[in-house]
């Protein structure tokens, strides 16, 4: 309990309208600390607020422990067998078995992930390299547009103007171009750029699990 009297001084301190400063300059005495007392001076602190670095009231302190980057990767990590990790984009998965795109979407819910969503050029990249290592030319993603024809959004909900990347392949004229009436869902085509296709089509597919 004693450990933790300093930080509830200084949340109590700074409740009171007043700042509170600590010189860079202070020296500590290592041979004058108890082994307590030591663990807790090499630990470091992140404040956080709402997703942000703020130091205000209410603010939530974590201790993270010197630790190597990768253990904090992803919450996923678990998870994450047979993915290919890029850090900065994403962790993606290519299963070369063909299903419909709403059975891909089960499988990679399965899997704690979705159906890939594409936020980059980058992530194209990516993504093209595995269809292309593979010798697969098209490839379910996470995008439909079920509800109303040409509304496209995403498995998690998001409008595709959203997302950072709404690049249709030039492989055919007009694309997207719902032909036969029926081509609710999107896939990646190994030439590049996204392609509507019949959602009833058997494909293999893109699983991400985000970082």
């Amino acid at each position: 309990m004693l450990k933790y009297l300093p930080i509830l001084f200084i949340v109590w301190y700074q409740t009171q309208g007043r700042s509170f400063d600590v010189r860079a300059d202070t020296q500590i005495d290592p041979k004058s600390l108890t082994p307590n007392e030591e663990e807790e001076l090499n630990k470091k602190h992140v404040v956080v607020m709402n997703g942000h670095n703020n130091y205000q009231v209410g603010q939530q302190i974590f201790y993270i422990y010197n630790e190597e980057p990768s253990k904090h990767a992803t919450k996923n990590k678990a998870k994450l067998n047979g993915y290919v990790v890029t850090p900065g984009i994403s962790a993606h998965k290519l299963h070369p078995r063909k299903l419909t795109w709403n059975k891909a979407r089960q499988a990679c819910d399965q899997e704690g992930g979705h159906l890939a969503i594409i936020n980059s050029e980058s992530e194209e990249k990516v993504l093209l390299r595995i269809l292309e290592e593979k010798t697969i030319k098209l490839a379910w993603l996470g995008l439909h547009d079920y509800f109303e024809e040409n509304d496209w959004v995403t498995v998690t909900g998001e409008a595709l103007e959203n997302t950072g990347f709404t690049r249709w392949n030039t492989k055919w004229p007009n694309e997207p171009d719902n032909y036969g009436g029926n081509q609710n869902c999107g896939g990646l085509i190994v030439e590049g750029g996204m392609d509507d296709i019949g959602c009833d089509s058997l494909l293999s597919f893109f699983c991400e699990i985000p970082l």
